[in-house]
């Protein structure tokens, strides 16, 4: 991608960022090129954020085997938390999330992990559910 399009781009997604999350957060927001599984998990090796959030499309165990998942893939190898968000059905209106789901592996980044998630399923008076 060229640099006059990256910037451009990148700057049509600041602009979408700021007016969903107004002034309250500052996001660092980049571009970057490849399969997106490999960039997401590369860019989380460089800088680990303390949580990172993905949309899913939601897709069925058949699509999911047949087309990969980005988010089933990035949280199955991340080590920092991760939320996933599942798309509403079409034509509905998203609701409140009733269960927070925390994989945890064993080691350094275990603890954290539950914290963040426990402090994330407390906020939204959500289930938490730890998986290993």
């Amino acid at each position: 991608m060229p640099g006059v399009r990256r910037r451009r781009v990148r700057g049509d997604l600041q602009k979408l960022v700021n007016e969903a999350l107004g002034g309250d957060v500052s996001p660092l927001v980049s571009v970057e090129e490849g399969h997106a599984t490999e960039v997401i998990l590369r860019r989380i090796r460089r800088n680990p954020p303390d949580l990172m959030v993905m949309g899913s499309h939601g897709h069925s165990a058949v699509a999911r085997f047949l087309l990969g998942s980005v988010a089933e893939n990035v949280v199955r190898e991340a080590h920092c938390p991760t939320l996933v968000a599942k798309a509403p059905a079409e034509g509905t209106k998203p609701s409140q999330p009733h269960a927070v789901l925390c994989p945890v592996k064993p080691g350094e980044s275990a603890q954290r992990r539950v914290e963040l998630s426990t402090t994330l399923a407390s906020a939204l008076g959500a289930e938490l559910h730890l998986v290993q």
